[in-house]
């Protein structure tokens, strides 16, 4: 299992993402992004997703993750589905954390979010929960689950590869 950086190590492990006039860098984005097929149906807002877009340090873990759920779900689609991992909600995309003026994690293609609906931004309650075999499988390959971050803070849709601290 990797160990993850912290947020403010994701520069020098992840590179570099921005660019000028605070845009994305299109030359780390072709060296760094890079897609992986997911082995269950997966959907984006109703529509099929034929692929994932992540930074390669984490593609291969990733991969893994969800090989582990498809596994533990028997794989079999209903279980996947009934566990939240089938419904996408993105992952790379170059942009700031709400509210901040930092990147967000998924600027570095390192943040990954699952269902959205189930599981809403600040939202005190939320269908996936310590223990759970979407929580538990991203735990225990040390990604971070936005669920457990107190507060206001809690984004339980979110897991990264970028420890906090």
């Amino acid at each position: 299992m990797p160990t993850w950086p912290l947020q403010s190590q994701c520069d020098s492990f992840y590179g570099n993402p921005r660019g000028t006039n605070g845009q994305e860098n299109p030359v780390w984005k072709l060296q760094n992004i890079v897609n992986i097929v997911p082995p269950f149906r997966m959907l984006y807002g109703g529509a099929p997703v034929r692929s994932v877009r992540i930074h390669r340090k984490c593609a291969d873990d990733l991969r893994m993750i969800l090989a582990e759920i498809w596994e533990r779900c028997g794989h079999d689609q209903t279980k996947a589905d009934a566990c939240g991992i089938t419904d996408y909600g993105g992952s790379y995309e170059f942009r700031l954390m709400r509210g901040r003026s930092s990147l967000s994690m998924h600027s570095y293609g390192c943040a990954i979010d699952f269902d959205v609906d189930r599981n809403g931004h600040h939202a005190a309650k939320h269908f996936f929960q310590p223990g759970d075999v979407v929580v538990s499988t991203f735990e225990a390959h040390g990604w971070v689950w936005g669920g457990r971050w107190a507060g206001t803070s809690v984004d339980a849709m979110h897991f990264q590869a970028a420890r906090v601290g």
